[in-house]
């Protein structure tokens, strides 16, 4: 599909980068009426678990601070899903909702006596951070950022869109503008406006009014902010810092940053540039950046640690930051909130919660669920799926990314393999393989094992022993596995779908539901798709995924694993980001890692969304087991149906 408009200091999804936007007409999708049964698995959810971070007013956990401003006296941070949060100390914080539960708000400003907060083509005011109002200009949005100068609010936003306002409420467009690509910060400072965005576009203007062109920035990546020191320009982006004493001709700093990198906002603090992102960077003259040091949960984390695109460290991931005097505050993924007294060292704010690491794969068996994660004690057991206990002693193996029941005992694998007959005591296997493996499935009599290049590893010993198979069919990544009964099917990358009757020898589909393609990660106009999970229910195999940039479908089932066809819902489905699906007895649920959506159906064909979600965190495996759904994801999250 048509990679969406990216928008100002909005945190990634998965490896490609796809940030699907929940517009106001997003919710349209539940609007087919709910099956009339007293079976409520897969429909209604409720958070059992939750890690660290501001909370919306409305009790959902995991939601995105974007930008945060201070008059001084109190913070105010927005977000996604209408969150407003305040604090007096950057410290304490209370969260409120004075705008709609679909709106993005994507920056905040204070100048001119008041806050102004921008969004989805909403704009709101505030002279004391506490009642709002809503300005809605028509025909226009969504606005990304808004700045306070020379007398004026300046709000860009798509299209090269400029608005600008005395006081907060009567808006007028610019008379000239200098761009079409989206506009996604805009500063004052150096007697001018400039905003940067898209392409590496960068525009100014003396009285925001008329608007020039900059000189070819030779860059082709977003921008994604821009802040002045009083004798510098820097602009922050996609894996690029730069800087400019004009506005006019930059240059790109000396330091390098890996191309994964972004940085989402840059602010000076009187004494140095400050840039978060990925990781959190100080500079004294925009030339030359540090890594500072951040304690999270009480582990000094200096950068985040990219897994194929993905931020696996909490709280690290942010996207505003401000000041307020002395003491200046990030705010970022996962309602996450840092405080800072010079820029160089952080600390969780104090009543933000500790956070759990992020859980990574779930399943039921032996009377009980079994969740695993990447970092260390992210291991939990729980009877019920409601009351969750970590594993005692130091046994907890980490690096793991799911966990199969095979009949006598748990096997979790990821960079080790591990098990465990209680969930609570576990041993790691002296097994060798390359790569990381993702998941592992159990026939009854073998293991199998599938992960990074089509690799897959066999057992027949309930996972002491292991073989890697010698031909997997495919050189693409494998996501996941499942058996039927009579077959291994597993599904990965680029459309593969791969399957076995005895774990041994592989072959491929005959009829995947889409192209199968290798990769060509040089190419950045090659498609990109897979799939992430597959589930059987007795008569059919149900894969699901995302479409990528050629939308080529995100659901498909079959019956035999050899020929395959898109779910009829498959257009409904378009632009969902699925992670992973499961089936309970009586309907598949599937997760997804967009704002913590969940799809459910009976027969794989047909989906709705669930009527109740409890997180917008990203959601990466689901379970059903004793009588329910199970999923887990980040930020420690887990979430129950019924």
């Amino acid at each position: 599909m048509a990679q969406p408009t990216q928008r100002r200091r909005r945190a990634p999804g998965l490896a490609v980068g796809v940030l699907l936007l929940l517009l106001p007409w997003a919710p349209a999708v539940a609007q087919r009426a709910e099956p009339a049964s007293e079976d409520t698995a897969g429909l209604v959810w409720r958070l059992v678990r939750g890690g660290g971070g501001v909370t919306s007013a409305r009790g959902t956990t995991g939601v995105r601070l974007q930008s945060v401003a201070s008059n001084g006296e109190i913070f105010v941070a927005v977000g996604e899903n209408g969150t407003f949060a305040r604090s007096s100390d950057g410290n304490h914080w209370e969260s409120f909702s004075p705008a709609p539960a679909w709106l993005h708000l994507a920056d905040v400003v204070w100048g001119g006596g008041r806050f102004v907060a921008v969004g989805d083509f909403t704009i709101l005011r505030s002279t004391d951070g506490n009642l709002w109002e809503t300005i809605t200009y028509p025909g226009h949005g969504p606005w990304n950022s808004v700045a306070w100068g020379n007398d004026r609010f300046v709000a860009v936003g798509d299209d090269g869109a400029i608005l600008q306002s005395s006081d907060g409420r009567r808006w007028q467009r610019a008379r000239r503008r200098a761009t079409g690509a989206a506009l996604l910060c805009v500063t004052w400072g150096g007697g001018r406006f400039v905003a940067v965005g898209n392409d590496g576009s960068v525009v100014y203007s003396d009285d925001g009014e008329h608007w020039e062109k900059s000189r070819d920035t030779g860059i082709s990546t977003p921008l994604y902010d821009v802040a002045w020191s009083g004798e510098r320009y820097v602009a922050v982006g996609q894996g690029t810092i730069l800087h400019s004493n004009n506005g006019r001709f930059w240059d790109a700093a000396a330091s390098s940053l890996a191309p994964p990198e972004q940085f989402n906002d840059v602010i000076w603090t009187g004494h140095r540039f400050v840039a978060v992102g990925h990781r959190i960077l100080y500079s004294g003259d925009g030339d030359l950046w540090q890594t500072a040091t951040a304690q999270v949960g009480g582990d000094t984390v200096a950068a985040s640690q990219l897994v194929e695109g993905r931020i696996t460290n909490w709280g690290i991931y942010l996207n505003g930051v401000s000041r307020n005097g002395a003491e200046l505050v990030a705010v970022g993924a996962g309602g996450a909130i840092l405080t800072s007294s010079d820029g160089t060292h952080w600390e969780q704010a104090s009543d933000t919660g500790r956070p759990f690491s992020e859980l990574q794969g779930v399943a039921w068996g032996g009377g009980r669920f079994v969740a695993v994660g990447y970092s260390l004690n992210a291991v939990l057991h729980s009877p019920d799926g409601q009351h969750w206990q970590k594993t005692s002693g130091a046994s907890a193996p980490f690096g793991l990314h799911d966990v199969v029941w095979a009949g006598e005992r748990f096997v979790a694998v990821g960079s080790t393999i591990a098990t465990s007959a209680d969930g609570n005591h576990w041993q790691e296997t002296p097994a060798s393989f390359a790569g990381n493996l993702s998941a592992v499935a159990w026939s009854g009599t073998a293991l199998v094992a599938v992960g990074e290049g089509g690799t897959i590893l066999r057992s027949q010993d309930g996972g002491e022993r292991w073989t890697t198979v010698a031909a997997s069919a495919t050189k693409e990544p494998l996501s996941d596995v499942v058996w039927n009964g009579g077959r291994f099917v597993a599904v990965g990358g680029n459309g593969a779908i791969v399957h076995s009757r005895d774990g041994s020898r592989w072959r491929p589909a005959r009829r995947p539901a889409v192209p199968v393609r290798d990769a060509h990660p040089d190419d950045p106009d090659w498609p990109l798709y897979g799939f992430n999970g597959v589930a059987w229910n007795g008569e059919r195999f149900v894969a699901v995924g995302w479409g990528g940039n050629e939308r080529v479908g995100t659901v498909a089932h079959s019956r035999d694993g050899d020929r395959w066809e898109l779910a009829d819902d498959h257009d409904f489905l378009a632009d969902e980001h699925f992670t992973a699906v499961a089936w309970n007895g009586a309907r598949f649920a599937a997760v997804s890692s967009s704002d913590g959506t969940i799809m459910y159906s009976a027969d794989g064909d047909r989906w709705e969304p669930a009527s109740e979600i409890a997180t917008f965190d990203t959601l990466n495996d689901v379970a059903g087991g004793n009588g329910r759904f199970v999923a887990v994801g980040w930020n420690g999250t887990i979430v129950v149906s019924p």
